[in-house]
Protein backbone atom coordinates (compact mmCIF):
# COMPACT_ATOMS: atom_id res chain seq x y z
CA UNK A 1 0.00 0.00 0.00
CA UNK A 2 1.57 3.92 -0.92
CA UNK A 3 2.50 5.73 2.47
CA UNK A 4 0.04 8.26 1.28
CA UNK A 5 -3.04 5.70 1.54
CA UNK A 6 -1.44 4.31 4.56
CA UNK A 7 -1.00 7.95 6.14
CA UNK A 8 -4.91 8.59 5.39
CA UNK A 9 -6.06 5.79 6.78
CA UNK A 10 -3.68 6.46 9.78
CA UNK A 11 -5.08 9.95 10.37
CA UNK A 12 -8.67 8.40 10.14
CA UNK A 13 -8.08 5.33 12.08
CA UNK A 14 -5.42 5.59 14.68
CA UNK A 15 -4.83 9.03 15.26
CA UNK A 16 -7.68 9.92 16.37
CA UNK A 17 -6.89 6.98 19.49
CA UNK A 18 -3.79 8.14 19.99
CA UNK A 19 -4.79 11.38 20.64
CA UNK A 20 -8.55 10.97 22.46
CA UNK A 21 -9.49 12.50 25.33
CA UNK A 22 -5.81 14.44 26.04
CA UNK A 23 -7.21 17.77 26.70
CA UNK A 24 -9.00 16.40 29.80
CA UNK A 25 -6.65 14.57 31.22
CA UNK A 26 -2.81 15.30 30.88
CA UNK A 27 -0.26 12.56 30.37
CA UNK A 28 1.53 12.13 33.71
CA UNK A 29 2.61 8.55 33.86
CA UNK A 30 5.59 8.31 31.16
CA UNK A 31 4.87 4.37 31.00
CA UNK A 32 1.48 5.03 29.09
CA UNK A 33 2.50 7.82 27.23
CA UNK A 34 5.21 5.61 26.06
CA UNK A 35 2.47 2.64 25.20
CA UNK A 36 1.52 5.42 23.16
CA UNK A 37 4.58 6.10 21.39
CA UNK A 38 4.72 2.53 20.76
CA UNK A 39 1.84 2.64 18.63
CA UNK A 40 2.63 5.09 16.54
CA UNK A 41 6.40 4.32 16.15
CA UNK A 42 5.03 0.69 14.69
CA UNK A 43 2.74 2.37 12.43
CA UNK A 44 5.12 4.89 10.83
CA UNK A 45 8.01 2.09 11.20
CA UNK A 46 5.53 -0.52 8.75
CA UNK A 47 4.16 2.51 6.70
CA UNK A 48 8.03 3.34 5.50
CA UNK A 49 8.46 -0.41 5.38
CA UNK A 50 11.53 0.28 7.56
CA UNK A 51 12.67 -2.19 10.93
CA UNK A 52 12.56 -1.59 14.08
CA UNK A 53 16.64 -0.41 14.27
CA UNK A 54 15.48 2.51 12.22
CA UNK A 55 16.38 6.12 13.39
CA UNK A 56 12.89 7.82 14.86
CA UNK A 57 13.19 11.49 13.87
CA UNK A 58 13.46 10.67 10.01
CA UNK A 59 9.85 8.77 10.56
CA UNK A 60 8.27 12.02 11.44
CA UNK A 61 10.21 14.44 9.04
CA UNK A 62 9.06 11.90 5.86
CA UNK A 63 5.43 11.22 7.16
CA UNK A 64 4.50 14.87 8.29
CA UNK A 65 3.17 13.24 10.84
CA UNK A 66 3.41 14.87 14.58
CA UNK A 67 4.63 13.07 16.95
CA UNK A 68 2.08 11.68 19.73
CA UNK A 69 4.00 13.29 22.83
CA UNK A 70 3.81 16.57 20.96
CA UNK A 71 0.45 16.49 19.90
CA UNK A 72 -0.99 15.75 23.03
CA UNK A 73 0.97 18.62 24.99
CA UNK A 74 -0.62 20.97 22.05
CA UNK A 75 -4.22 19.75 22.66
CA UNK A 76 -4.11 19.66 25.98
CA UNK A 77 -2.62 23.59 25.41
CA UNK A 78 -4.88 24.76 23.27
CA UNK A 79 -7.84 23.36 25.59
CA UNK A 80 -6.36 25.53 28.33
CA UNK A 81 -5.97 28.44 25.98
CA UNK A 82 -10.06 27.77 25.34
CA UNK A 83 -10.79 27.25 28.92
CA UNK A 84 -9.48 30.75 29.91
CA UNK A 85 -11.36 32.37 27.39
CA UNK A 86 -14.82 31.24 28.16
CA UNK A 87 -16.40 33.62 30.62
CA UNK A 88 -16.91 33.36 34.31
CA UNK A 89 -20.44 31.95 34.25
CA UNK A 90 -19.45 28.78 32.34
CA UNK A 91 -18.98 25.53 34.26
CA UNK A 92 -16.12 24.74 32.01
CA UNK A 93 -14.60 28.23 33.28
CA UNK A 94 -15.70 27.56 36.59
CA UNK A 95 -14.11 24.22 36.47
CA UNK A 96 -10.67 25.74 35.79
CA UNK A 97 -11.56 28.43 38.87
CA UNK A 98 -11.36 25.30 40.74
CA UNK A 99 -8.17 23.54 39.61
CA UNK A 100 -6.62 26.69 40.24
CA UNK A 101 -8.25 26.67 44.11
CA UNK A 102 -6.86 23.14 44.22
CA UNK A 103 -3.40 23.78 42.64
CA UNK A 104 -2.68 26.63 45.26
CA UNK A 105 -3.56 24.65 47.97
CA UNK A 106 -0.95 22.20 47.08
CA UNK A 107 -3.72 19.18 46.27
CA UNK A 108 -3.54 16.96 43.17
CA UNK A 109 -5.19 18.61 39.60
CA UNK A 110 -5.48 18.82 36.29
CA UNK A 111 -3.30 21.82 36.36
CA UNK A 112 -0.85 20.17 38.78
CA UNK A 113 -0.40 17.20 35.99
Amino acid sequence: MPPSITKQLYTALVDCHLTNSCEIMPDSDPGLLWILEDVQLRFLRRMLGLSTNSVITPLYTETGIMPIRTCRVSLTLRYLKYLIGLPNTHYASLALAENVNLRNSLCPCWLTD
